[in-house]
């Protein structure tokens, strides 16, 4: 799965012990997805049709009921395969450009039953979808407008590519003619009477500026563009071909991102400031403040529909122009950063939303119970061993303490500050004392042994800043805290309140996450995979085994003596074997609809923090093994996921059977038409794995079909060349 990595990357895999861990590990592991709760997006771009919004969430389209906005209600939720930055509404389709995926096109007539029609794999920056006819123009921020045939939305095709010589973020449609917004460049103005070869007339240029976005007067007589730097420009349109300068709207010191209007009347959004609207003639009627991170703006009656980056969707009244304010808001803040699960509850790790609480007790079906607002960022969450207490790193604000004296419902009893003050990171309890990773200077430790007063008894004496995550040698006598490009730093604890340092490790060069089981020392060493270090001797410290990522290690945690998962960002989870730690061996991986920052075990489920969702997998591909059916073997026929997928030049298909058969394996395009067969006879009961190589198809969709007796199983494949 392609996606794009955006935000930061601070979190590892926090080790799970605790209740109801009683997953039968004999079995073999087989990963899949139980359930996805989005937590959070980037609310990046917004289009509304009727009493129906969709939100660019960054990693998926939000889609909304807003007919009473006042109180807009979540209709469904598609996850994309990269980072989904705009949205565009034409008729019945709803036009997804999506970063790392490319254009996707959905029907959307019938909002239960929405429909990828398909995905037209596209490179570059994608921005924005501009829909003239049958034709799209897409425009990719570096590499100009392309230029797509949509007169069949179930097939579209690439024509031809528009090269503009500039930075391309956006671009309106106006009879025979395109205007792009091409950043520092200024605008161009194209004849398109052949869509297909769309003719240069002219460079708009705003010297000292960035063009970002455009709105066309419903009277077609004025165009506004917004310039990040200088506000926004007002084009008088009685010559089409060729735009003049009437007037310009600014606000001091801030950057104009995207321009919207109804009627007589423009707004436009300011980066991490707000909305000021004004006529035609340049003149400011009103502006509403309403904070950092506004976004797209999108005008629909007598409403603007903001997006907000990390803290949702505002909606805001605009029905007189002159007095605006906010009518909604529709809050998703913050990344996941961290989980803990206990028993049937997860307590997770929001950036904005601080401590958030969910009923786990149905994986399938997590529920939001309550949030806790922390002070700045909640990095990591922590229950102690005894299950009484909780404890959340806040980033600026130091540790806060929870009773879970009611498991769904905590209360605060106690906060500390960290020195210091900002980059509390990530927690480790051992003996009535927690240890605090400060991300900007070395660690605390806190005596925790009165929750309601947790007092800070160390602070390392040390500079080094990066610190992510400690961990204890199992006899409690050492400490290796991983500092991201500044190595592992080893500790000898004489006393909780007295540490001695005694050098740095470089046998890891980006470490990320680390935890310690027995004499060995498992890293997500960033770009350089899983390392597995001996540390019986704390002196004299090795590499003995290493395991590749496939996209960047964040995080790795203990399942049992002889299982870890790791957190490999774009590219999901993974289990891996090491019952023996000199040969340890991934035993099965499965991709996520976001980014594989942090896992968590709980019984037979695998809680991963997905950067903006809290995911979860069954170690045992949702129920499909069953015990029953004889040691190893699954209780129906099962396909596993592709990987990879997206892919390019082959992708993998792994299935299973529960007892010998005749198998048909083929492979389908969207008109039903078999282009390959990859298993046709008997297999013996067990896994299997075919390889699936399309060098003679064109890139696209295609569906791969598993058939044995009775049974069917199909998979949704992406090829991108």
């Amino acid at each position: 799965m392609l996606r794009l990595r955006i935000a930061l990357r601070w979190l590892g895999v926090l080790l799970f012990s605790g209740w109801g861990f009683t997953a039968a590990w004999a079995q073999p592991m087989n990963l899949g997805a139980v359930s996805y709760s989005l937590i959070s997006g980037t609310y990046s771009h917004v289009a509304v049709q009727g009493d129906v919004a969709f939100a660019a969430t960054g990693y998926g389209i939000k889609i909304m009921d807003t007919s009473n906005p006042v109180n807009p209600v979540e209709i469904a939720y598609l996850p994309t395969n990269g980072f989904c930055k705009s949205v565009t509404v034409v008729g019945d389709y709803l036009l997804a450009s999506d970063f790392g995926t490319g254009l996707l096109v959905y029907d959307v007539s019938d909002l239960e039953d929405i429909q990828l029609l398909d995905v037209l794999p596209l490179s570059g920056d994608l921005r924005y979808v501009c829909p003239a006819g049958d034709y799209l123009y897409v425009t990719a921020e570096g590499d100009g407008v392309l230029i797509v045939d949509f007169s069949d939305p179930q097939n579209l095709q690439l024509v031809t590519t528009l090269y503009t010589g500039g930075e391309t973020f956006y671009a309106l449609a106006y009879n025979n003619w395109l205007y792009v917004a091409l950043g520092i460049a200024g605008m161009g103005v194209y004849d398109i009477s052949d869509p297909e070869d769309p003719l240069l007339s002219l460079i708009w240029n705003m010297p000292g500026g960035k063009t970002t976005c455009m709105y066309l007067f419903p009277s077609a007589d004025y165009l506004a563009v917004s310039d990040f730097l200088n506000g926004v420009y007002l084009l008088d349109m009685t010559h089409p071909w060729i735009p003049t300068w009437t007037s310009t709207c600014s606000l001091a010191n801030s950057y104009a991102t995207y321009v919207t209007g109804r009627d007589n009347f423009v707004a436009c959004s300011y980066a991490a400031e707000g909305i000021q609207t004004f006529n035609a003639s340049g003149n400011q009627l009103d502006y509403l403040e309403i904070g950092n991170k506004c976004g797209g703006v999108f005008a629909v009656g007598d409403y603007l529909y903001v997006s907000q980056g990390d803290s949702g969707l505002n909606v805001i009244n605009s029905q007189t122009p002159s007095n605006l304010y906010s009518q909604a808001e529709y809050p998703l803040p913050g990344q996941v950063w961290n989980v803990e699960v206990r028993g049937n509850v997860a307590y997770v790790a929001n950036m904005l939303e601080g401590l958030t609480v969910m009923n786990v007790a149905n994986p399938a079906a997590p529920v939001k119970v309550e949030s806790h607002p922390t002070v700045w960022w909640a990095k990591d969450v922590l229950v102690s061993p005894d299950g009484n207490h909780l404890y959340v790193a806040d980033f600026g604000a130091g540790i806060q303490v929870y009773s879970l004296s009611d498991p769904l419902h905590p209360a605060l009893v106690g906060t500390a500050a960290t020195i210091p003050d900002t980059g509390a990171h990530g927690l480790v309890y051992r003996n009535g004392y927690l240890y605090v990773s400060n991300y900007l200077a070395g660690m605390n430790v806190f005596d925790v042994t009165d929750p309601t007063d947790p007092t800070l008894v160390y602070v390392t004496p040390d500079t080094v800043d990066s610190y992510r995550e400690v961990a204890f040698t199992e006899d409690g006598q050492h400490i290796f805290a991983v500092a991201e490009d500044n190595g592992i730093l080893v500790y000898t604890v004489i006393a909780p309140d007295s540490l001695h340092y005694e050098y740095t490790l470089t046998v890891c060069r980006t470490p990320n996450d680390i935890c310690i089981s027995g004499d060995y020392a498992y890293v997500a060493d960033g770009a350089y995979g899983l390392k597995v270090l001996d540390v019986s001797n704390y002196a004299y410290v090795f590499a003995v085994d290493s395991l590749p990522t496939l996209s960047q290690m964040f995080g790795v945690g203990l399942l049992d003596e002889n299982h870890l998962a790791i957190a490999d960002y774009e590219a999901g989870v993974a289990v891996v074997n090491i019952s023996n730690p000199l040969n340890i061996s991934e035993i099965d991986r499965c991709e996520t609809p976001g980014f594989a920052l942090n896992v968590t075990g709980g019984g037979d489920y695998l809680y991963v923090s997905d950067m903006y969702e809290l995911t979860v997998m069954d170690l045992y591909a949702a129920g499909v093994l069953d015990p029953g059916s004889g040691p190893g073997l699954p209780g129906g026929l099962v396909l596993h996921p592709a990987y990879p997928n997206p892919f390019n030049p082959a992708t993998a298909l792994t299935f299973e059977l529960p007892a010998p058969q005749r198998v048909h394996l083929g492979v389908f395009d969207t008109q039903g038409r078999r282009v390959a067969v990859l298993a046709d006879g008997w297999f013996s009961a067990g896994g299997h794995q075919v390889t699936f190589r399309p060098d003679n198809l064109a890139s696209g969709i295609y569906f791969a079909r598993l058939e044995a007796g009775n049974a069917r199983q199909v998979q949704k494949l992406l090829y991108v060349k």
